[in-house]
């Protein structure tokens, strides 16, 4: 059984590598900021699940209660610097997807991903939680102070972190649009369009809208598709829209005068489907962990969400972790969004009928 200790130290050896080649990825993120390709996107993502592997390699051979706060410590902040990379990259891929400089496949793919790392940062922000929490109960339960200052303090940290949010998602990914062709748009078709996007931004509707007019025989023919749904408003621009765009490829003295016209709003991975509120707990058990209680419906910016709340507690030695848990779950996509969770530790009395019960918090 040599061999097996020899490749765990290995890989314990290997960490630096590892957290030195991500940050040289984020680095260049943060240089570069041009272009975001979904092949450099899971490249990323392979070179951190090596590196979330080793450390998970490492934690397991911290013996040391102590050292493991600081292990947790140092987790906390290489996963706070990896949210800001990623939300860096989110930023650029919406500007890039403004820019129309980008194919509705590869769209879906970049948003595929970010909303993996989205819910990926979200989980490693709970297992840090909950593990902090624990080693303050154990140490709480063993009578050892200084620990459980060091980890009340840190399990602190960790909470306030910013983390819960994952990449923040509910900052709607806009819609964007495409124009091509060798007729341009007028002051009044502009109008159009950029009321139509901005209606399609504000709904968080997912459309994609395509129409292309082309010239043939000395009149304009008008060929449109829409895939998703619109509402009435959004459909009255559409149509209004086509119209502009028919009369400029009218009127123009080109004998082969063309315009399309492409529009996307994506606000979710495509293959996703409106969820129950039995489902969104189901969901929040299968992906968190967690035994879900009552489930609430709530809308914000026109977007329905289930906002799922419960407890889970832990006993060791005469103290319970008290776990309170809200998870936000968006209906439409099943996309966790954000994780509040609510950690405290508390005394277990015992009356005088010798029954036991949770005292005052500590």
């Amino acid at each position: 059984m040599k061999w097996i200790a020899g490749l765990l130290a290995a890989l314990v050896l290997a960490m630096p590598l590892a957290v030195a080649q991500e940050a040289t990825v984020q680095a260049e993120t943060k240089a570069e900021a041009k272009t975001v390709s979904v092949f450099d996107l899971r490249l990323r993502q392979i070179g951190q699940a090596f590196g979330d592997f080793v450390f998970h390699i490492k934690k397991v051979l911290t013996f040391d209660e102590k050292a493991k706060v600081e292990l947790i410590k140092e987790r906390n902040a290489e996963m706070k610097a990896r949210q800001q990379a990623w939300l860096e990259t989110k930023a650029n891929a919406l500007a890039q997807f403004e820019s129309g400089n980008m194919t509705a496949e590869e769209k879906q793919q970049v948003i595929s991903t970010l909303h993996a790392e989205h819910e990926a940062i979200i989980k490693e922000h709970l297992r840090t939680t909950e593990e902090i929490r624990e080693l303050q109960l154990r140490a709480k339960a063993k009578g050892d102070a200084e620990l459980e200052h060091k980890a009340q303090t840190e399990a602190e940290l960790t909470e306030e972190s910013g983390l819960s949010e994952g990449l923040k998602i509910r900052e709607a990914l806009k819609a964007g649009a495409r124009v091509q062709g060798n007729v341009a748009l007028n002051e009044e078709a502009r109008a159009t369009l950029s009321a139509l996007v901005s209606s399609l931004s504000s709904t968080q509707s997912n459309a994609e809208l395509e129409m292309e007019v082309k010239k043939e025989n000395g009149s304009a023919e008008v060929d449109a598709e829409v895939e998703g749904s619109l509402t009435a408003e959004q459909n009255s621009l559409w149509l209004r829209l086509q119209d502009q765009a028919n009369a400029l490829v009218e009127a123009s003295s080109s004998s082969n005068a063309k315009l399309k016209i492409e529009i996307e709003s994506a606000f979710a991975a495509k293959g996703e489907t409106n969820l129950t509120s039995e489902e969104a707990k189901l969901l929040v058990k299968t992906k968190l962990g967690f035994e879900t209680g009552a489930v609430t419906t709530q809308s914000r910016g026109g977007t329905t969400f289930f906002v799922v709340t419960g407890t889970d507690t832990e006993t060791t030695g005469g103290f319970v972790l008290a776990k309170n848990f809200e998870v936000w779950v968006q209906a439409d996509t099943g996309l966790i969004t954000s994780v509040d969770l609510d950690t405290h530790i508390e005394a277990i009395s015992v009356g005088a009928g010798g029954n036991s019960g949770v005292g005052i918090g500590v």
